[in-house]
C-alpha cells in the first residue's frame, strides 16, 4: 500500500494541482481570446469609446465622462480639445445603465487615477425602460477580462432578474457569436476604432432636427423610492460611498431627455439631492429656463430626438461644460504645453472628425464663436427661369453683416462664396446647372477677432437646377 503522506507523495501531488491549476488558466485564457476574434462591434460608437479608452496615455486626461448615449451627444471631446485643450474622455456607451457608473469608474481609474469624473444620471432612464440587451452588450464586449468586468457582468444581469441561461453570453462572448465563425474572414484581427476617439459622427447626430417645444418638461419636485425602486437608492449609495472612500473627484449631470414619465424624472431629481448632501457638485440640464438661458440652446433646433442634441445642441453644450470645467477645476490649455505628448493623437482624431462635420456645420459655430440667443432666420429660394437663385432671409437682430454658404451634395463641405453688410437681407448668384444646391446664411456682429456669430437655420434652402 502506497503511503501518500510521504514527502515524496505529496510533493507529487502539490505538482499535480499546480499543473491541473496551470492548464485551467492556459484554457481560460485561450478559450477567452478565441471567443473575442468572434465578437463583432454591433455598434462603431461602443466599440471606439470602450476599446478605444484603453488605448488613451496613462495619466493623460483631464476627466472623464461616464453614461448612455446622452453623454456623448453632451459632449464634443475633440472640440474641446480643439478649442481649450481640454482631454475629457466618453467612456460611455449607448443605454449603459446606472448600476454600471461605479464599475466603470474603477474600470477607468486603473489607468486615469487623477481625473475628474462626470457621472450621467440620466442613466437611470434605462432601468425603468428595460430594454437593455443591447446596452449591456455594448458596454462589456469589448472590455478586456478582468475581475472588475466579471463583477459588472454580474451586477448587470442581477439587476435585471436574468436567470443563468440568460446570464452565460455576458461572461462568455463566445455563447452569442458562435454563428460568426461562418462569416470568419480574419478581419478580426485587425479591428479598429473609428479614429476620432468615439467623438458623435453618425448620421442622425448631424442631420436631424427636432422641435422640442411645448413637450420639454421640468420639475423641481423629488419622489422618494420605494418597493422594487429601492435598488436604484442602493446603487447610488454605493456609488456615492466607493467616490468618498476612494476620494475621487467627481461631478454629477443630468443630461436633458423629454417623453419619459415624469416619475422618473422626480426620482432623478431625488438622486440629484443624494449626490448633493454626499457633497458633490450637481449640474441639472433637464431645465429648459437653464438651456435656454445659460447655454444658449434652442429647444425648437437643437435637437434630432426626444433624447439627445444634436450637433448644434452639442457644440452648446461643449462650450459650456469647457467654461465650467475650466473654472471650477482649473483645467488648463495642453494644446499650449508641448511636453504634452498624448495631444498628437488627439490633433489627429481632430482632423479626422472635422472631415465629418464640414458638410452639417459651418466654422464658426465648430470653433465655438456663436454669441448666446443670437439666431439668424430661416432662409427661402427663389430660382428664376434663366437659372439664376435669389436668397432671402429674416434681419436678425443686432447683426452687422452675413456670410453666405453653399454646398453642391450632401457629403461635400459648406464654402463661403459672400460675405458683407446685405442691408436687403438677399443674395443672388448664377450657379452651374446640373447640380443640387444647399445654401446657409449666418450672421454676425463686429469685424476681426473680435466677430461674434450667430446661431442659424441649419437646414437652409436647397435648390436643384
Amino acid at each position: 500500500m502506497v503511503n501518500s503522506t510521504t514527502p515524496e507523495n505529496k510533493h507529487k501531488t502539490l505538482k499535480f494541482f499546480l499543473s491541473a491549476i496551470g492548464l485551467l488558466l492556459c484554457f481560460v485564457l485561450i478559450f477567452s481570446c478565441f471567443s473575442r476574434l468572434l465578437v463583432h462591434p454591433e455598434d462603431d460608437r461602443s466599440y471606439s469609446m470602450i476599446k478605444g479608452f484603453y488605448e488613451e496615455e496613462k495619466g493623460s486626461l483631464d476627466a472623464v465622462f461616464i453614461g448612455s448615449s446622452t453623454s456623448y451627444a453632451d459632449w464634443n471631446q475633440l472640440v474641446a480639445w480643439h478649442e481649450y485643450g481640454i482631454t475629457a474622455y466618453t467612456f460611455t456607451s449607448p443605454a449603459q445603465p446606472l448600476f454600471a457608473a461605479e464599475y466603470m469608474c474603477k474600470e477607468a481609474r486603473k489607468t486615469q487615477p487623477d481625473a475628474l469624473y462626470i457621472f450621467n444620471l440620466m442613466t437611470m432612464v434605462e432601468y425603468f425602460e428595460k430594454d437593455q440587451f443591447f446596452g449591456f452588450h455594448a458596454l462589456v464586449d469589448y472590455m478586456p477580462l478582468s475581475l472588475n468586468r466579471l463583477q459588472l457582468s454580474k451586477a448587470l444581469c442581477d439587476n435585471m432578474g436574468y436567470d443563468y441561461s440568460e446570464n452565460l453570453e455576458y461572461f462568455i462572448p463566445l455563447v452569442r457569436y458562435h454563428d460568426q465563425w461562418e462569416n470568419f474572414d480574419g478581419a478580426q484581427f485587425h479591428k479598429k476604432t473609428d479614429g476620432v476617439k468615439g467623438t458623435a459622427h453618425y448620421g442622425k447626430f448631424l442631420r436631424n432636427t427636432r422641435d422640442l417645444s411645448g413637450t420639454f418638461y421640468s420639475t423641481d419636485k423629488t419622489l422618494a423610492f420605494k418597493d422594487e425602486n429601492k435598488v436604484i437608492e442602493k446603487c447610488v449609495n454605493s456609488l456615492l460611498d466607493y467616490l468618498k472612500k476612494e476620494n475621487v473627484n467627481a461631478l454629477f449631470l443630468t443630461a436633458p431627455t423629454t417623453g419619459k414619465d415624469k416619475k422618473i424624472y422626480q426620482y432623478i431629481n431625488t438622486a440629484e439631492e443624494m449626490a448633493k448632501e454626499a457633497g458633490f457638485p450637481v449640474l441639472d440640464f433637464q431645465n429648459q429656463s437653464f438651456l435656454e438661458n445659460e447655454m444658449g440652446i434652442d429647444i425648437r433646433r437643437d435637437f434630432y430626438n426626444t433624447s439627445h442634441f444634436n450637433i448644434h445642441g452639442n457644440l452648446k453644450s461643449t462650450k459650456y461644460l469647457s467654461e465650467y470645467l475650466i473654472k471650477n477645476y482649473g483645467f488648463k490649455n495642453k494644446r499650449n504645453d508641448k511636453s504634452y505628448k498624448a495631444g498628437k493623437s488627439w490633433d489627429k482624431a481632430y482632423t479626422n472628425y472635422i472631415k465629418y462635420l464640414r458638410p452639417f456645420a459651418l466654422e464658426p459655430e465648430y470653433t465655438l464663436k456663436t454669441e448666446k440667443g443670437f439666431f439668424c432666420p430661416k432662409i427661402y429660394s427663389q430660382t428664376a427661369p434663366d437659372g439664376s437663385v435669389t436668397l432671402r432671409w429674416g434681419e436678425a437682430e443686432g447683426a452687422d453683416g452675413y456670410a453666405v454658404y453653399r454646398k453642391d451634395g450632401d457629403k461635400v463641405p459648406y464654402q463661403k462664396i459672400a460675405e458683407g453688410e446685405m442691408p436687403s437681407c438677399s443674395y443672388a448668384e448664377k450657379p452651374e446647372k446640373g447640380k443640387t444646391y444647399t445654401y446657409l446664411v449666418i450672421a454676425y456682429k463686429g469685424e476681426g477677432e473680435n466677430r461674434t456669430w450667430s446661431s442659424y437655420y441649419s437646414y437652409g434652402a436647397s435648390v436643384k437646377l
